[in-house]
C-alpha cells in the first residue's frame, strides 16, 4: 500500500471548486489554508494506480501544482 501526502496549490478563486472535485474522487482532505493550499492523502496498492490518481488531481481545473510531500510504502 502506497500512502502519499500531497500539497495542492490552487487558483485563489477556485479553491472551493477544487475541493468539490476532490470529494467527488473520494480523496481525503486534511486541510485548507488562506493561501489557497490544500493537503490531501492518496492511498493506492500500486505505483501505477497512485500515478493515475495523482494525474487526475493535477488535471482538475484550478489546480496549479500538486506536489508529493510524503510517501510511505506499507507491505
Amino acid at each position: 500500500m502506497n500512502i502519499v501526502g500531497v500539497l495542492i496549490n490552487t487558483l485563489p478563486d477556485h479553491t472551493k471548486k477544487v475541493i468539490t472535485e476532490l470529494e467527488k474522487l473520494n480523496i481525503e482532505i486534511h486541510g485548507v489554508n488562506e493561501k489557497s493550499q490544500i493537503v490531501i492523502t492518496l492511498e493506492q496498492e500500486t505505483d501505477e494506480m497512485l500515478t493515475e490518481q495523482l494525474t487526475q488531481v493535477q488535471q482538475i481545473y484550478g489546480v496549479l501544482t500538486a506536489a508529493i510531500v510524503y510517501h510511505q510504502v506499507d507491505e
